[in-house]
């Protein structure tokens, strides 16, 4: 049986899907996200739900008091009809950057992925549904999962550091030494840096697989070659940390942090069809066009007229 080839794989970030649900009650967001996979349908658009956003906007639903707790409540239920099979509890999903990145190095995937495939369509039905306080466990276990991913996204990105400057000690001491963020930064404009950050890659990904590593420079080169845009926004995404000072806070952190997985989701293919993001993060928007990849990025109101109007070719770039 022929795959058919999607004009496009359309992903919405957290702030495509909480900007289009503001000021909305319940029934009005079923109805616009209903709407509007019925006229992406018709236009052969493929949506797809990305792990990363799903768990961001989960974290918010671990206490009622939360700040955020409705409009995420409001945005999960927006990915719920907008990525869902018709008439079914499966969800497409796409993968997230440490399973495309071990199935480049090793042909694997990581374990926790076909919990993924559950727990993510989960989420999203327990807060379309309004039954998400039934399971309030389960956002917690979420909350702490994003946070100590966000800690681990700290450690990742220490190693990095410590590539180029086995000597340093700590964020601080960089934050207060202008002459060594000057160094990283050429460092991170330096032909070298693609393969230090493949190896570190390749490494990381043996670890999750529980494998040791062979072959460490053919893997990171295939790295190279197979990621070089998404290599590219992650350099950008570093510059952004050096230039601000390597602010760490746990505000900041998370902010680099799902920038930082995102940056795999863009300019990649699915199924031979090109990759969409939707998004109002003007950092994205900016590492994408300076990565070449600008047009892989759209606003979500430029995205809706595109749609509204069956503007298709907008799309297909």
């Amino acid at each position: 049986m022929s795959t058919i080839v999607p004009v496009a794989n359309v992903v919405f970030d957290t702030n495509g899907y909480r900007e289009h649900v503001t000021g909305l009650s319940h029934d009005e967001v079923v109805r616009r996200f209903r709407a509007l996979a019925v006229q992406e349908r018709e236009l052969g658009i493929r949506t797809m739900a990305s792990p990363v956003a799903v768990y961001e906007l989960g974290a918010h639903l671990a206490e009622p008091e939360d700040a955020a707790y409705e409009i995420c409540k409001q945005a999960l239920t927006a990915a719920w009809e907008h990525c869902r099979e018709q008439d079914s509890f499966e969800m497409r999903l796409l993968a997230d950057p440490d399973a495309l990145l071990c199935r480049a190095c090793f042909d694997a995937l990581p374990d926790y992925l076909q919990q993924q495939g559950i727990v993510v369509p989960a989420i999203c039905h327990l807060a379309a549904t309004g039954t998400e306080g039934t399971q309030r466990e389960l956002f917690r276990r979420l909350r702490k999962l994003v946070t100590d991913e966000e800690q681990a996204f700290v450690s990742d990105m220490w190693n990095f550091v410590k590539v180029h400057k086995p000597a340093a000690t700590d964020w601080a001491a960089l934050r207060d030494d202008p002459a060594v963020r000057g160094d990283l930064l050429r460092w991170l404009r330096s032909p070298q840096i693609d393969h230090d950050m493949a190896m570190l890659l390749v490494n990381k990904c043996a670890s999750m697989l529980g494998r040791n590593v062979d072959q460490l420079n053919e893997r990171a080169r295939f790295l190279v070659a197979g990621f070089a845009t998404p290599l590219r926004l992650v350099k950008t995404i570093l510059e952004r940390i050096v230039m601000s000072g390597c602010d760490m806070t746990s505000k900041n952190r998370a902010n680099f942090l799902w920038d930082y997985h995102l940056c795999f989701q863009v300019g990649h293919s699915v199924d031979g069809g090109p990759l969409l993001l939707v998004t109002g993060d003007g950092a994205i928007s900016g590492a994408a066009s300076a990565s070449g990849v600008g047009h892989r990025v759209m606003r979500l109101s430029d995205y809706v007229d595109a749609v509204q109007r069956g503007r298709v070719a907008v799309l297909e770039n």
